[in-house]
């Protein structure tokens, strides 16, 4: 934007932060040094933590739309749905979906920052679609989910299950780990 290049950022979520918006389960936090995540324009921004909460993150990069004007360059709640190479035009055609419906667009230049984890998998385990409570994959921990006093089964030992199971450990009656 500094060096007066006209852009626009597709965003799916209604705000700022992908991951760190999407992300709502007990614990979430950096699994690496937060300033590994902040960009090289944003150094002296003051961390509270050296690997920060989930809410800190998500605040960062607010903070960072806001800072440099940018949410005007934003498309809220816009996914890329297909993007098309033209070798001959030597531009990309992107196809988007967004409150206003399909869209199509060229551009000469893309910039995926789309991460390779941002799709909920959830694993085939026999009985799953007769299991009568609830279940569901880290990245899309529901709102107002309480396991105080619940049996609680954290399938994956991966930064999200080390993360959460402490956490969740702390209420639920027992906690198994797979």
């Amino acid at each position: 934007k500094q060096a007066g290049i006209p852009f626009t950022v597709f965003e799916k979520n209604p705000e700022v932060g992908g991951s760190w918006f999407e992300n709502r389960y007990p614990g979430a936090r950096d699994d690496t040094s937060s300033r590994g995540y902040t960009h090289l324009f944003c150094y002296d921004y003051p961390y509270e933590y050296s690997y920060s909460p989930r809410d800190h993150n998500l605040k960062y990069f607010k903070w960072v739309a806001d800072a440099f004007k940018i949410r005007g360059d934003i498309k809220f709640n816009t996914e890329v749905t297909a993007m098309l190479w033209d070798e001959m035009a030597a531009k990309w055609t992107l196809k988007t979906q967004g409150p206003d419906g399909p869209d199509v667009r060229e551009f000469n230049a893309v910039i995926s920052c789309v991460g390779f984890l941002s799709r909920p998998l959830m694993p085939e385990i026999e009985g799953r679609e007769s299991f009568a409570g609830d279940a569901f994959h880290m990245a899309a921990w529901p709102d107002g989910v309480d396991v105080k006093g619940k049996r609680v089964a954290v399938v994956g030992s991966g930064a999200s299950g080390y993360q959460t199971t402490p956490v969740i450990a702390e209420t639920a009656a027992h906690t198994y780990l797979f």
